[in-house]
């Protein structure tokens, strides 16, 4: 088997989901709340924190948590670990390279279990080889290994992003006359980056169930009600209520499908609205905190049919790295894959898909008023 998947750094993440450290003393990088919540967990685990450390001078000579607060040259010469406790997390790794001696000393804490040591693909490998087989580039290729191993590795240094925009893949595009199935709508950011992109000649159908966003959204797209049409509910495999979290302060992008959240939505299967609307689709994106499965499910007739370009984002869950892959060849096998990185962080990660073969779309004649497709 091919070891391009084997874990490099055992043990680099750090968190709650760990009962035991492979360290007694350590410094934390990061002087805010992420930082406050990994000296507690250190703590607990019997770890000594001999100082915080943070890049911000305002914060510096002060206390958190009863430990001082000090500039990164407290340590140069440093053989103590670091835990990086910062969403600049990427940042911070380049700095303290070039401070510490041994860079196996950089550790990143996780403020939950989904990135703990216990929780790695170390023992999907044949998934994982299997699906960065498909992919169409070595570029892909190359992000879709950078991805795997933070899961398995921890290891978040010097991510690598691509070098056009989210949604905007050189072969997996909006064009004109382009149906666009826009699956977590948001605030309208991505629907109207749509529009822009087609000089107004494309139909976009947001779905965002978030009774909180719908004000935002509707704001933000108020110049493109001719473009953009929002669907004021969830994709789901099928149709019914399910109880939904928006309790998300300062990230309205992260409301998600919860069992113990406090508002209820409507969530409706992709198939059964493309057959209510008899429209054909072009191209569908979808970014949905993690039940993109679900909603995939929901749109195999679609998918089947129509054979759209797919922008499907990969990272909410570490299966999602083939699952999703092996789910859209279940259905229809004539589609290349593609990688795209968009983030400093472990997020905007998305699988493009473009159809080899383009049947019976330009049969369809319910995007009406649209210019004609080459």
């Amino acid at each position: 088997m091919n070891t391009s998947f084997k874990p490099k750094h055992p043990g680099r993440v750090v968190g709650k989901g760990n009962s035991h450290f492979p360290f007694e003393r350590a410094f934390v990088f990061g002087a805010g709340g992420r930082g406050k919540d990994a000296i507690e967990t250190l703590r607990l685990g019997g770890v000594s924190v001999e100082a915080v450390i943070d890049n911000d001078v305002y914060k510096v000579g002060g206390i958190l948590d009863g430990i001082p607060i000090c500039l990164p040259d407290c340590l140069k010469g440093c053989n103590r670990p670091v835990v990086i406790a910062s969403t600049y997390e990427t940042d911070i790794f380049l700095q303290l390279r070039d401070i510490l001696p041994d860079s196996e000393a950089i550790y990143y804490y996780r403020p939950d279990d989904h990135f703990s040591p216990q929780n790695t693909l170390a023992g999907h490998t044949a998934n994982l080889e299997k699906a960065m087989a498909a992919l169409g580039d070595e570029t892909s290729r190359r992000m879709y290994r950078q991805l795997a191993g933070i899961y398995i590795d921890g290891f978040w240094g010097g991510i690598e992003q691509s070098d056009y925009a989210q949604y905007d893949h050189p072969k997996v595009c909006a064009c004109p006359g382009d149906v666009i199935l826009d699956i977590g709508g948001l605030d309208g950011d991505t629907a109207i980056f749509f529009v822009e992109k087609t000089h107004g000649m494309c139909k976009v159908f947001s779905f965002e169930p978030s009774p909180s966003n719908k004000s935002r959204f509707q704001h933000h797209t108020r110049r493109y009600q001719n473009a953009i049409e929002l669907v004021e509910k969830g994709a789901w495999s099928h149709e019914e209520t399910l109880r939904f979290n928006a309790d998300c302060p300062g990230s309205p992008g992260s409301h998600r499908v919860d069992p113990d959240g406090m508002e209820v939505i409507e969530v409706i299967a992709i198939d059964s609205f493309v057959n209510q609307k008899q429209t054909p689709v072009h191209l569908i994106k979808m970014d949905i905190e993690g039940a993109e499965l679900e909603a995939l499910q929901g749109a195999r007739e679609t998918i089947a049919r129509h054979h759209p370009k797919l922008q499907i984002s990969i990272y909410h869950k570490p299966s999602h790295l083939w699952e999703l892959q092996e789910f859209i060849e279940s259905i229809v096998r004539e589609y290349d894959y593609y990688i795209g990185h968009h983030s400093s962080m472990h997020t905007e990660t998305i699988l493009y898909a473009r159809p080899r073969v383009v049947a019976g779309r330009h049969g369809d004649s319910l995007a009406r008023g649209l210019p004609a497709r080459p």
